[in-house]
């Protein structure tokens, strides 16, 4: 995280985004492979960023969400006072977070 993003911070990401999150059956311009694999890791919720037409999917794993973000770059933008550093390839990037 950069800025070192306090409990408060995921609080407020989780108030206010949230509800960005919807049923992967419902995104719009997902290809539905694509899909059906994620749904076999466990994911089962995201969402497209409309700026940057990512996408940001979601599962809870032992009691921490996983969010993985589907596109190139390094940072995530997830609340306009918390952004992600997320490792992996270049396609595919996952972070856990508190829930």
């Amino acid at each position: 995280m950069k800025g070192g993003a306090s409990m408060e911070d995921y609080a407020t990401l989780f108030r206010f985004e949230w509800n960005k999150f919807i049923p992967l059956e419902s995104i719009q311009g997902f290809p539905h492979d694509f899909r059906i694999s994620l749904f076999k890791i466990g994911f089962t919720h995201g969402y497209q960023d409309d700026v940057s037409g990512h996408f940001l999917v979601r599962k809870t794993v032992g009691g921490k969400q996983v969010l993985r973000h589907i596109g190139a770059g390094d940072w995530i933008q997830v609340h306009p006072r918390i952004r992600l550093k997320v490792r992996g390839d270049l396609s595919e990037r996952s972070v856990v977070l508190p829930l």
